[in-house]
C-alpha cells in the first residue's frame, strides 16, 4: 500500500537524494516564491478588470495602479524576510 502524497508539497527529501542539496534548496526556493507570487497575483488580476472597465486618464485608475504597486513592493519585501 502506497501512502498519499500531498500534490501540491515538493518532495524535497527525494530531490536531495536525488540531484543533490544544491539543486533541492533552488526547488525550496522556486516553491516559496511561487506561494508568495499567488496574492499579488490575484490583486493584479484585480487591479487589471478594473483598469479594463475604468478609464485610461481617471484618476481612480491611477490610485488602483498606485495601490497594486504600494502591494507589490510590500509583499516582495515580506517574501525575502520570510526566506531568510
Amino acid at each position: 500500500m502506497s501512502k498519499w502524497r500531498n500534490p501540491f508539497k515538493l518532495p524535497s527529501m527525494d530531490v536531495r537524494n536525488y540531484f543533490g542539496e544544491k539543486i533541492a534548496y533552488y526547488f525550496l526556493y522556486l516553491d516559496h516564491y511561487i506561494l508568495y507570487l499567488i496574492f499579488p497575483a490575484i490583486i493584479g488580476i484585480v487591479v487589471f478588470i478594473i483598469n479594463l472597465t475604468l478609464e485610461n486618464t481617471d484618476t481612480a485608475a491611477r490610485v488602483f495602479n498606485l495601490i497594486f504597486a504600494v502591494v507589490i513592493v510590500v509583499s516582495s519585501s515580506v517574501m525575502y524576510e520570510m526566506w531568510k
